[in-house]
């Protein structure tokens, strides 16, 4: 009986490893999910646009609104910030963005990681 199981893990493992796997020509975009985010020309999957002239500033202080998973709240000169806290023009005055969007995300939306800019309180893409 054990030579019976070795034989057919074997003849399974010799199977398996005779097909070399070859990337697709094109993506399959059938099989990336519409709310994936921004899907590169190869295929390749982008969280969200690049965080252009964003200087991030430390979130100092205990006022930071509860986060949930996937998204991003900070405490910003002593005010909630529904987003990060970075450094103004000026380069010194802290301010307030949820990747651009200048003040953070408004009152029922959330600040995602995953999407880069302020998604609905419950959309996809804020990693609940």
């Amino acid at each position: 009986m054990r030579n019976i199981v070795l034989i057919a893990c074997l003849a399974a493992f010799h199977c398996s490893a005779s097909h070399e796997m070859k990337p697709l020509p094109q993506p399959d975009r059938a099989a990336i999910p519409s709310n994936a985010g921004t899907v590169t020309p190869e295929g390749q999957i982008v969280a969200g646009p690049p965080l252009k002239n964003l200087n991030f500033a430390p979130s100092e202080g205990s006022c930071a609104p509860p986060a949930k998973r996937g998204t991003v709240t900070a405490c910003c000169d002593d005010k909630a910030c529904n987003g990060h806290c970075v450094f103004a023009e000026d380069g010194k005055t802290k301010t307030c963005s949820c990747y651009g969007e200048a003040g953070g995300c408004k009152a029922g939306f959330l600040c995602s990681k995953v999407d880069h800019r302020c998604v609905k309180a419950g959309e996809q893409g804020e990693g609940d």
